[in-house]
């Protein structure tokens, strides 16, 4: 639940496109403004996740959950949750909340 509201409070303030990806639960939750949070699990197939939902339609929420998915292989390993915004293709916010073990 803790990732729906942060990527709800993100697109709400910043109106953009966002995803979230908690490794620690192998949650992704993403939202394009306008349309309703998608909160998926995944398996974690090495570099890939499979995600149980479909991937979002919308491009800039679809470059938002790559970004996130990149993100979590960044730095030390042990329990993240990478936050991703794009809007319009322009610009990337992106917010690291990283967790040690």
């Amino acid at each position: 639940m803790l990732l729906n509201i942060i990527v709800g409070t993100a697109v709400l303030m910043s109106g953009n496109s966002c995803a979230a990806i908690d490794n620690r639960t192998n949650t992704a939750v993403w939202q394009t403004p306008g349309q309703s949070i998608v909160r998926s699990g995944y398996e974690d197939m090495g570099r890939v996740l499979v995600y149980d939902k479909s991937y979002p339609q919308d491009t800039d929420t679809l470059v938002a959950l790559i970004r996130a998915e990149d993100a979590l292989q960044v730095g030390p390993g042990g329990p993240k949750i990478r936050m991703v915004c794009m809007k319009d293709g322009q610009g990337t916010w992106e917010r690291d909340q990283t967790r040690d073990r």
